[in-house]
């Protein structure tokens, strides 16, 4: 089958799901699909859609993807609760859900987003495929064998909680903790993940509906222990983590971490390509 990939947003946001983008795109090159991917483009294909939320703000865009009948997916990647994404108090949920009734189908990683489509009156399919380990995660300017600089490190948004977290664990006087948000060098990751002892995954607060693989699944392919204090998984992304009660993450990140080799075999015994069987 012919699919195209369009991530809808700005640059920005498609290096931050770029390991979504990829994991996509490997897994279906790999089925014998053939798979392109662009940027805000939409192809004649079957389009998988990352970003629905971005392209529910844009009206007019929506418009001529229905009225011009677009064949494409809809690949959600954000908390849906039936009302807003993310629980934004500004979500033009009817753009949304005008988008997502057009859709050919609905394709979320989370077990926590399929109750509320059926809830907002979604009469089509929605499917659900755990995210997992794909050969394309391991990144070759990650080393585990380098310098340690950083007992822990964490990149992405903080948000909720995590921004009282981070700030509390970087004025320890004990520990040293890297935080990479959405302004600083896409690149340096990698040797902020080779040069840490752990990483991090913070839950940002009581409205968290499910931990985020996607980093999880990132760090423990390349190596790198991950402790984690989210409480809600239903999807079982915590199986490759190590969970700590906030109270407790400072002396845990003092504590040498699992093997790069034990962290790198749990993670790849969940395989993205066979979890993507079923929906692609």
């Amino acid at each position: 089958m012919n699919y195209n990939i369009v991530n809808v947003g700005n640059s920005e946001w498609f290096n931050f799901k770029s390991d979504i983008i990829y994991g996509l795109y490997h897994s279906l090159i790999r089925r014998g699909h053939d798979v392109t991917i662009s940027q805000n483009r939409f192809a004649r294909r079957t389009n998988i859609i990352i970003g629905a939320d971005f392209l529910a703000n844009d009206p007019e865009k929506v418009d001529d993807l229905c009225r011009n009948h677009v064949d494409y997916i809809i690949y959600e990647i954000e908390c849906f609760d039936g009302k807003t994404i993310n629980h934004r108090k500004a979500f033009n949920v009817s753009n949304y859900k005008k988008l997502i009734f057009s859709s050919r189908y609905v394709v979320t990683p989370y077990k926590a987003n399929l109750a509320s489509y059926k809830k907002a009156g979604y009469p089509g399919s929605i499917l659900y495929a755990r995210w997992g380990h794909f050969p394309e995660l391991s990144n070759p300017n990650i080393s585990r064998v380098a310098g340690e600089e950083f007992h822990g490190v964490f990149y992405g948004l903080a948000k909720g909680d995590r921004q009282q977290k981070l700030a509390s664990l970087q004025a320890s006087n004990s520990i040293k903790v890297a935080v990479l948000g959405r302004l600083d060098p896409h690149m340096l990751r990698e040797y902020s993940l080779s040069s840490a002892r752990w990483g991090l995954s913070l839950s940002y607060g009581a409205q968290e509906a499910f931990v985020n693989p996607f980093r999880l699944y990132y760090m423990s392919a390349n190596g790198v222990a991950v402790l984690c204090d989210s409480t809600r998984d239903e999807d079982g992304y915590l199986s490759i983590a190590e969970y700590v009660e906030f109270d407790a993450m400072e002396d845990r990140l003092l504590e040498a971490p699992p093997s790069a080799g034990r962290v790198i075999e749990r993670a790849s015994a969940e395989s993205l390509f066979e979890n993507l069987k079923e929906v692609f």
